[in-house]
């Protein structure tokens, strides 16, 4: 009789474990690379179109989270970098694309292992959003879309408010949501 009573609580306990909601939801893939230290090439359409210091100040903006994270620079794109690009949508809605591929190059989706991502963001579409001068928003869709080369998915938390992951037109960096996700994906 004991025993069936301890079986019985365990269970119970077991149960009520699994079934409480949780206050937390990663918004981070499961995928990607295996370290978080990887360099990027820029394509040529980088400097034709003034986005170096765009995505150099997006690399750096990352950089001080985590000390597993780290994003260099290469001027050759062998050895897997990510590679890093600028071009033109017709769709007015996309202002930038990560794409992830596996060691031959073959598209992969964001939760498997992939070598290396590739983004773009499409200077066309952005400029819109932006006060003459002002390279404002490029910067903040090129650390978002370094976000997904790091893994991390769009801000889907109920009650998040200010996080550089969110879909859609903004002019912010990494938040402090955005750095608990960075660190829960990749550690301090």
């Amino acid at each position: 009789m004991k025993k069936t009573r301890l079986v019985g609580a365990l269970l119970s306990v077991f149960i009520l474990a699994i079934s409480i909601p949780t206050s937390a939801f990663a918004d981070f893939f499961a995928g990607g690379r295996s370290s978080a230290k990887f360099n990027a090439y820029y394509d040529s359409s980088v400097v034709t179109y003034g986005y170096e210091g765009i995505y150099d100040t997006a690399r750096a903006s990352w950089g001080g989270i985590s000390s597993n994270v780290a994003i260099g620079k290469t001027t050759s794109s062998s050895g897997l970098p990510d590679k890093y690009y600028v071009g033109f949508s017709a769709d007015p809605t996309f202002l930038g694309l990560s794409s992830y591929y596996d060691a031959n190059g073959n598209p992969v989706n964001n939760n498997v292992p992939r070598a290396f991502t590739t983004f773009a963001s499409y200077n066309n579409n952005l400029i819109v959003y932006e006060s003459p001068g002002s390279s404002a928003v490029r910067i903040s869709n090129a650390i978002h879309e370094l976000g997904h080369t790091l893994s991390l998915a769009h801000t889907t938390q109920s009650g998040i408010t200010d996080s550089v992951m969110f879909q859609g037109v903004q002019t912010i960096g990494p938040q402090q949501y955005d750095k608990n996700q960075l660190k829960a994906k990749w550690g301090n």
